[in-house]
């Protein structure tokens, strides 16, 4: 095992070099997901550094300016002189390949870096002090790491390009610059649910916010996306029997009991029928950790595809405690766990939590940001916070205008990191468990 040589294409690398330096647009088409550090030879990484600054320059990449580029960072000796530079294209039968030689030249890079990991985890395993969840969380991190290289190597110019299409992707969905809400007022507030926001919806019990989270995560997979939704407090089919009641428009108890007419078991068939193929999971494990969410998140994303997480809800999350088993530190620990996800699967996640009791003491019982559960770092690690509140179910029949509040709830966004605050009147049908505009 020792003498064994480490994974490695150096007619590959050759090969490379040499197209770089033959085709105009060779650099173009594999600087994505090729980097320096990935060839075996160091002479080629280094060559391969050197396209890359007349690349950022805005120079050609031929063999004259190379070697030039080379003289420049006081380099040409080590790759063995001019002489040496010319070779590579010598050895090119043909560029058309570029693209895919250089995958395999990644490949062989992946191989290696999974040798030295694996070399480093064998070594800390023994220590028997060690944390082994903390090993498998290392571990796990390094992994993606070394699978996300091409992520992490965007320039400016893909970056302008990528912005440019997201503005052109909201101008032709009036304003929607993310995944729409089933509840067409808050596009209009929020513009849908975007990539790498943590959006917290949040409220007392009895509101509605596992209703809306389903309704969300529903109406989202009906549309093409894929979603995962995460449940620590329901079971899958108490979960599916909510969202049947409110796709069906049949009472959520006559479901429950299975009392149903002829009617409604041809409608429920229907719905259940029209729901088989979505892109959707259910996952029910209950007390799930940050690190089973996301080792889970990462599972479905290279699977499938991932769009959307929704997280029902964090309190019952598990984090990372510290010596004192402070909760605040557990939580807060939850949330930029949520918060990182989003931005290393680049998708939004909407988690809920519970609110304080601080709110039903006032007397419009209106919910506030001082009133979030146990963690101030959860109003200071989302994007967006938004409280859901139903007058009339403590008893509240007017508001302060004099209008009624039955079949009525508030969307209250009391922070917006990318837009305004403030709030918005939906319907909510009680015996469905649905909001409506």
């Amino acid at each position: 095992m020792i003498n064994k040589i480490p994974p490695q294409a150096i007619e590959l690398e050759e090969a490379v070099i040499g197209a770089l330096m033959l085709e105009k647009d060779a650099y173009l088409k594999v600087s994505d997901f090729l980097a320096a550090d990935m060839f075996y030879s160091e002479k080629h990484a280094v060559i391969y550094q050197a396209c890359a600054s007349l690349f950022n320059q805005a120079k050609p990449i031929d063999i004259l300016t190379v070697v030039n580029e080379l003289k420049k960072l006081n380099k040409l000796e080590i790759v063995g002189g001019p002489y040496e530079v010319t070779q590579f294209t010598q050895r090119v039968a043909s560029s058309a390949h570029v693209e895919h030689h250089s995958r395999i030249i990644q490949e062989k890079y992946i191989l290696r870096k999974l040798i030295e990991l694996g070399s480093e985890v064998s070594k800390i395993a023994y220590d028997e002090s060690a944390n082994p969840y903390q090993i498998i969380e290392d571990f796990d991190k390094r992994i993606l790491h070394i699978l996300n290289i091409q992520s992490q190597r965007k320039t400016l110019k893909q970056q302008l390009i990528d912005t440019r299409k997201e503005i052109e992707a909201s101008a032709a969905h009036s304003g929607i610059t993310g995944i729409p809400s089933s509840v067409s007022v808050v596009n209009g507030l929020m513009g849908g649910y975007n990539r790498t926001d943590l959006i917290i919806v949040a409220a007392r019990p009895g509101m509605g916010k596992t209703s809306f989270a389903l309704q969300e995560a529903l109406f989202a997979a009906k549309n093409g996306y894929s979603v995962a939704l995460f449940s620590l407090e329901m079971g899958d089919r108490q979960l599916i029997k909510k969202m049947l009641s409110a796709e069906a428009d049949i009472d959520l108890q006559l479901i429950k009991n299975g009392n149903l007419s002829e009617l409604d078991w041809n409608i429920l068939n229907n719905r259940i029928g029209s729901m088989y193929d979505l892109r959707m999971v259910i996952d029910d494990t209950p007390a799930l950790s940050i690190h089973d969410l996301r080792r889970n998140c990462i599972k479905i994303a290279k699977n499938s595809g991932l769009d959307m997480v929704v997280v029902d809800y964090l309190q019952l999350m598990r984090g990372e405690k510290d010596r004192n088993g402070n909760r605040e530190q557990e939580i807060s620990s939850i949330t930029r766990g949520l918060k990182a996800l989003a931005k290393e699967l680049d998708v939004p996640v909407i988690a809920l939590s519970q609110l304080s009791r601080e709110c039903e003491k006032r007397g419009d019982k209106r919910p506030l940001l001082s009133d979030l559960r146990e963690s101030g770092s959860i109003e200071q690690d989302a994007d967006i916070v938004q409280f859901i509140f139903r007058p009339e179910y403590y008893g509240i029949q007017e508001d302060e205008n004099g209008y009624s509040t039955l079949g009525r709830a508030e969307f209250i966004y009391a922070k917006n990191r990318n837009g305004s605050t403030g709030f918005i009147n939906v319907g909510f049908v009680h015996q469905f468990t649905k909001f409506v505009n």
